[in-house]
């Protein structure tokens, strides 16, 4: 009791000087941060492109933009078996097949109008891209809740959902001016898996690389 009165007493700057400290001196839930904040930039593209690519540029009607964006309404689903997926410290593989996702979805929108491909292909990239995601979320909230000890769990959190949810405004300005520009939406997709693809690769190995020191 007498801890808990005195933490509740703190200036508040104290506190975040202290997670400051903390995430200087814990790289890999720094590394976790920087890599989640640009994936939720880059995932703003997908909510805000396909409709967008669908009604505007390709002139295809709503039942196609339905199907691609059920899908991904998938990631948005409590996972109830969550307790019941092996999870791994290897992100590699999920991280890779997102990007491959949204260059492939990219290409879709780039080169046909047929609906009946944009639909097949199209909802198959959503489904991977919300899959991926889902797989993602779990391990690394697994891994930061096992690994972070408890009195700076909660910060480490906010800190996270904070600056994910900020991150989201400035990539909808972004895509959204970008998709009004006369460029081919699927261009703008490619582009971005590409860039994502390459922040990937190098920020992988400096994660690797902490992960295997701590072990």
């Amino acid at each position: 009791e007498k801890e808990n009165k005195a933490t509740s007493c703190e200036n508040p700057l104290h506190g975040v000087k202290e997670i400051i400290q903390f995430l200087k001196e814990n790289q890999i839930v720094k590394y976790i941060i920087l890599v989640s904040v640009i994936l939720n930039f880059f995932y703003t593209s997908i909510s805000i492109g396909v409709p967008f690519v669908v009604k505007e540029q390709l002139l295809l009607g709503n039942s196609t933009v339905g199907m691609l964006l059920a899908s991904i309404s998938m990631s948005l689903l409590p996972d109830k078996k969550e307790n019941n997926i092996l999870l791994s410290s290897k992100i590699t593989m999920p991280l890779v097949l997102l990007t491959i996702a949204i260059i492939g979805l990219g290409i879709t929108f780039a080169s046909t109008n047929s609906q009946i491909i944009i639909s097949f292909l199209g909802s198959i990239f959503m489904g991977i891209i919300a899959f991926t995601l889902v797989v993602l979320n779990i391990i690394v909230m697994t891994y930061l809740q096992s690994t972070i000890e408890t009195k700076f769990l909660g910060r480490v959190m906010s800190t996270l959902f904070t600056l994910n949810t900020s991150i989201m405004p400035i990539g909808t300005i972004v895509f959204t001016y970008l998709f009004q520009k006369e460029v081919n939406g699927g261009v703008i997709f490619i582009f971005g898996g590409g860039t994502l693809l390459i922040y990937i690769i190098i920020m992988l190995p400096k994660i690797f690389r902490i992960l295997k020191i701590e072990n």
